[in-house]
């Protein structure tokens, strides 16, 4: 398995109709197109529950993984692909509410700029 530095390196990104660099954009669009393409029919009650169980699984590989700093290539290489699997039911839920992914995380943003965080030193 590959382990992989930077989403970038993902050398199969071309070969899944993908750029080198795709966009949050172009992402959200490929999900919807696969999501057809291979004739999957959940609803975003279903993607959501997916999507929670992927997160789940993004959780147990980062335990069994350890720190960042310690952290195996077949380590990296679980905790990427739960990454892109939550990304990929998370994508589906905001496609399904026709939400854009990116528009949201910037309006969200700036709500977040305004907010006060307590310390967590």
């Amino acid at each position: 398995m590959t382990a992989f530095a930077h989403p970038r390196d993902i050398a199969t990104a071309a070969d899944a109709g993908l750029s080198s660099a795709p966009t949050l954009l172009d992402l959200q669009a490929y999900v919807k197109r696969i999501k057809l393409d291979r004739g999957h029919v959940d609803d975003a009650g279903t993607a959501a529950t997916r999507l929670a169980e992927e997160v789940e699984e993004l959780t147990e590989a980062i335990q069994e993984a350890g720190p960042p700093s310690d952290v195996s290539a077949a380590g990296r290489t679980a905790i990427a692909h739960e990454i892109a699997d939550a990304l990929i039911f998370l994508l589906d839920v905001a496609n399904q509410y026709g939400i854009g992914a990116e528009e949201a995380f910037r309006a969200k943003e700036q709500v977040n700029k305004t907010r006060r965080y307590a310390s967590t030193t």
